[in-house]
Order: structure tokens, then sequence, then C-alpha cells
């Protein structure tokens, strides 16, 4: 909520985020969440916005774009997280196949 709240108050911030960007067909995926990582370095937001993944850095702290919808477990267990922060291969298909 407090990213919402930010974004609806200072539109400019969207300019601020980082690795949110049109595909080649144009198309800028929608965000549907915006989650805290607090253990997260800052290597590991650099690789997330490598691999095209929103990542926003606000006073209040550094937030992160998930840009697909389903259930908390997919959320929470975001394929192109892993591949980006651990570099290990995923795909939303492995995660069904660990529930």
């Amino acid at each position: 909520m407090l990213v919402l709240y930010l974004l609806q108050h200072h539109p400019d911030l969207w300019d601020e985020v980082q690795g949110w960007h049109d595909d080649a067909d144009g198309y800028r995926p929608e965000i549907f969440q915006w989650l805290a990582f607090p253990g997260f370095a800052d290597w590991h937001y650099q690789s997330l916005i490598d691999a095209s993944v929103p990542v926003l850095d606000t006073e209040f702290g550094t937030w992160v774009g998930i840009t697909s919808w389903g259930s908390p477990y997919e959320l929470y267990v975001y394929p192109q997280l892993i591949r980006a922060v651990y570099g290990l291969p995923c795909r939303c298909e492995d995660l069904d196949g660990l529930r």
C-alpha cells in the first residue's frame, strides 16, 4: 500500500522504476504487487534490474515489482527472481511440480 500511495501522489516516481521497460513488442508488463526484501544486498537488486524485474528505490526502502499474478505461493516463489538472484533455471512449470 505504501508504494501505491507514493506512486499515486508522486507520479514522477514511475520514472524512477528501474528494470521495467517495453519489450520488443512494445509491451510493458503490469506490476501487480510491490514487495520488500530486507535481506537483499545492492547486487541482488542490480541482478533483478539486469533481468528486467522492476525495482524502485525510495526513501522508505527498495521495492521489487511483481509482474505475475497467481496464488500467493507463485507470487513469493517468483521464477524471474530465482533466475536473476540465484542464477538457477526456473520456470512456472517447475514450481507446479513442487506443490
